[in-house]
């Protein structure tokens, strides 16, 4: 690669990153305020979300359907990560 070519995408990388982390807190809030869900904004894509909360314990209908089969609680060993 060209120095020219080198030094331009150098300049080009840096005028974007400046630009990404010129947004304030504020201008966050006020987005939000604005009704923004500001999903473009995620790191992990557009069409990510979030799961819903379950509890240590907790059954959730899809995943009995799917096994066919109920466990017991006696047998089951349950990890969690932090």
């Amino acid at each position: 690669m060209g120095t020219k070519l080198a030094s331009f995408l150098d300049r080009f990388y840096y005028r974007i990153e400046k630009a990404r982390l010129s947004i304030k807190p504020e201008d966050y809030a006020a987005r939000l305020n604005n009704g923004d869900d500001l999903k473009e904004d995620c790191p992990y894509g557009e069409n990510y979300e979030v799961e819903p909360i379950k509890f240590v314990g907790e059954n959730t209908p899809s995943k009995a359907k799917k096994n066919g089969r109920k466990r017991s609680k006696k047998n089951t060993i349950r990890l969690i990560s932090m």
